[in-house]
């Protein structure tokens, strides 16, 4: 699944809101419940854009027909938040909520293999990969 959406700019205010009037809403189809929505914040820097941030939600913890308004940090890469590590990027506040239309459905999108008893092995060269 690859859909994308881009809201409208807001310039010169590095603590940006958009106006209820303003191009800042979406409605996303996601198809399976393992997915993940990706967003990314941009700065606009005269010809060049640079990524301030992303934040990633992972569809499988969202509870249906639920409505989310959470404040969230954003990283410069990668799928797991190390606050130790990372310095803070600020945060992104969003405010969303997931209908699955047909739920049975969506739980039995996971992989076939997930589903299996069937064992994976993932070739690595240092078991240090896998912490």
């Amino acid at each position: 699944e690859e859909f994308s959406y881009q809201t409208d700019s807001v310039p010169f205010d590095i603590n940006p809101m958009w106006l209820s009037r303003g191009k800042r809403a979406a409605i996303f189809p996601i198809y399976h419940i393992h997915g993940r929505v990706y967003i990314g914040v941009w700065h606009h820097y005269g010809t060049r854009d640079d990524l301030a941030g992303r934040v990633v939600i992972e569809i499988s913890e969202v509870k249906p027909s639920t409505k989310y308004d959470v404040a969230l940090p954003l990283r410069s890469a990668g799928d797991e938040y190390e606050r130790a590590k990372e310095k803070s990027k600020g945060v992104i506040r969003l405010r969303f909520e997931a209908h699955f239309f047909d739920e049975r459905k969506a739980v039995l999108s996971y992989p076939q293999y997930i589903l299996s008893k069937e064992k994976i092995i993932v070739p690595s060269v240092d078991d240090k990969d896998f912490v």
